[in-house]
Formats: structure tokens, sequence, C-alpha cells
């Protein structure tokens, strides 16, 4: 949240807020370090539950970036792991 001012628990583009595709800190290794700190804390959590939820919403958040946020998809390209390096 510190190299990201626009961090938020909803999916929205902030057009109104000046949002722009944050690039800095952990966002240069990973595209949502958010869903890796979260991920970190309960890493067993989906795994005990049976659950892919936060895989399956990490990915929709992806794509509505990549579709609304100028610039993110030119980002991506740039960084290519979403969560965790040379992995995915």
């Amino acid at each position: 949240m510190a190299s990201n001012r626009f961090f938020s628990r909803s999916v929205r583009i902030q057009k109104d807020g000046g949002q722009i595709v944050a690039t800095a800190g952990p966002c240069q290794c990973v595209r949502h370090p958010g869903y890796v700190g979260m991920i970190t804390c309960s890493v067993a959590a989906p795994l005990l539950l049976g659950s892919l939820w936060g895989l399956i919403r990490t990915a929709l958040e992806d794509k509505t970036l990549q579709d609304e946020l100028n610039g993110y998809r030119d980002y991506a390209q740039r960084v290519r792991y979403r969560l965790v390096p040379k992995i995915w």
C-alpha cells in the first residue's frame, strides 16, 4: 500500500482520482503484491478449504485491469508474474 496509493479492497479503476499503473516497490516483481501478502498470511487456507477462489479472483482482477486501466497491459508485458516470480 505504501508504493500504490490506489490499492483498494475492491476492483475499480479510479479515473476521477488520476489512477496510474503502480510500478515501484514490490510491483517491480509481481503485479498483485497485495494478494501475495494475503496468500502468505493464509497460504494453507485455500488448500484446507478446497477453494481456488483466491486464484480465480486474482485472474479476474488482472483481466479487468488489462481491459480498463491505461498502461496496465504494457506493465503486464514487462512484469510477467502475477503472484509468484518465475511461477505465475
